[in-house]
Order: structure tokens, then sequence, then C-alpha cells
């Protein structure tokens, strides 16, 4: 029952593909302008080590995202994620405002949790942040997503060893700004300003359905405009999220990380999915962002 399907084979489109990831794959449209986003039932985890896939995940996955994006649409939080009536939303895929992606993940927490906790470790004792605090790691597989600290009086930027505190034997290397233009160090603030916008929103909006936001994973880019979006999807492979408050009842990749049954997994994207559907006036589509 769980086997995957690739969305490929459902779908006689004729887009050519752009990149491809983990858990996504991106493709060109007929538009220059436009790229459509397909979530795969691939699952993973540790930075792929351990991977799967589960029927329907890139399904609910998208449908979740899509709910997502448009929500803070509605919250005057701009992002990638475009509709028209003239597209058709495939099973697996969705349109979005091209990006050029900044290589990196910015990460905004609420609680002290997870990798967190191993760099800093003095802090377990601390139930929830005073004010949401935002890290930055690059999209470098091969160094495992290393930490990036900024320092704006040397005007360096320190990679560190994702799991472990910040000190001399966790660095990589330290590189001066002029030599880290990939980076795209001058649209940092923008895109801070940005996910803790979204994280914020979000966040309130699963208070409502008595779950709670502990953390959650963005990417974001740059459109044609030279404007910071957020890009990517927003669904249950991006954030911390727990029902009820209760770490023992995760709604989030964790399931996965904890060996439970495909059915369970699927079980909680339902849930999600008819959660974050109130979240809208409507669950249809929606010229939303066009």
């Amino acid at each position: 029952m769980y086997e995957f399907q690739d969305p490929r084979k459902e779908n006689p489109y004729s887009f050519s593909l752009l990149t491809e990831g983990k858990t996504k794959r991106v493709w060109h449209s007929p538009d220059i302008d436009l790229v459509v986003i397909e979530n795969t039932d691939r699952l993973t985890a540790y930075n792929g080590l351990k991977q799967t896939t589960i029927y329907k995940k890139g399904w609910y996955a998208t449908q979740i995202s899509n709910i997502c994006f448009r929500f803070l649409h509605q919250n005057d939080i701009w992002n990638h994620y475009t509709w028209a009536e003239s597209r058709e939303n495939y099973q697996h895929m969705f349109w979005a405002r091209k990006l050029n992606m900044l290589p990196l993940e910015f990460v905004v927490r609420f609680k002290p949790y997870g990798s967190y906790l191993a760099r800093y470790p003095d802090l377990a004792g601390i139930e929830t942040f005073s004010e949401p605090v935002v890290e930055v790691f690059e999209k470098d597989d091969a160094r495992k997503d290393p930490w990036l600290v900024v320092n704006y009086e040397r005007e360096t930027v320190s990679r560190y060893v994702p799991d472990r505190p910040q000190a001399k034997n966790s660095l990589i290397e330290e590189q001066p700004f002029h030599k880290l233009g990939h980076l795209m160090l001058d649209h940092w603030d923008e895109a801070k300003a940005s996910v803790l916008a979204a994280a914020s929103a979000l966040k309130k909006a699963w208070e409502i359905g008595n779950a709670t936001l502990v953390d959650i994973k963005f990417e974001c880019g740059i459109d044609s405009n030279g404007v910071v979006l957020l890009g990517d999807t927003i669904d249950a492979d991006c954030w911390r999220l727990w029902r009820g408050g209760d770490p023992d009842d995760p709604l989030d990749r964790q399931l996965f990380k904890n060996d439970r049954h495909p059915y369970e997994i699927i079980e909680a994207q339902k849930f999600i999915l008819l959660q974050t559907m109130q979240w809208l006036p409507t669950s249809g589509g929606g010229n939303t962002g066009n």
C-alpha cells in the first residue's frame, strides 16, 4: 500500500527538470518567471542517511504547504507561492515564482530543543525563549549543513560543526565577507525579518488547533525584482510541532525518526491538513499572490 509512485508517471506533462533535492523536484514551466515544485513521496532524516517512501506523502505535503503559503500571503508575508485559475493544481506539484535561492536554511526557534541543546547545553533548563531565536545553516551536505556565525566587527563568517558548542575544536573555518558572495549576506536581514514574521504567524495559527510550534525551518530566495521571498515548501518536514504541547505526540519528521508505521505518519499528515484548512476562508484555490 505504501509503495512509492512517481508523479511523473501519473502526470504526462512535458516540464523539464531544473533541479532535484532529497524530497522534491523543481521543474521549468512555460512561463520563464515561474517554476513547478513537486513534492515527492520520499521522506528523509539525518541529512538523508535515513529515508523511505510513503504513498501520498507528497500529496499531503503539497496541500499543507499551499495552505501555509496562502495563509502567510493573507497576513502580508510574501512568498513564492502563486496560483492562477488557468493553471491546474497537480497532485504533487504547485506553481511558484522562480527565485535565486540563498544556499541557507533559517531556523526559527521558540523553545530550546534538538540540535540547539547540542550547541548550547547550558540552556537545557529553559522552557521557552523570551524572544524567538533565528539560526542560520549553510546547505552543504558534505559538511552536514554547518552552523554559520557572523562577526560584524571582524566582518567574517565562521562555519561550525552543527551539533557541537561553539569552540575552537568545532570551528571548520572562518572567512571574510568578501570571499562569501555566494551567501548573499546583504539579504540576510530581510530574510530573517521574513522568517520571523512567518514563524510567529504560523505559531499563533497552530495554537488555535492546540498544537505547539517548537521550531521551523525556512528557505528564502531573491525574485527577478530583487525582493526576498520565502521559498521551498512549508510542511511537516520543516517544523517541530507537538500536539497538545506534548513532545511524545509529534506532528513532524520525528515520527519517522521514531520508526513509526507509515500509517501513523499519514494519519498525522491528515490531521495537519484538516487543521490548516481551518486557517483559510475556503480550502479551495484562489488567485493568491499573483
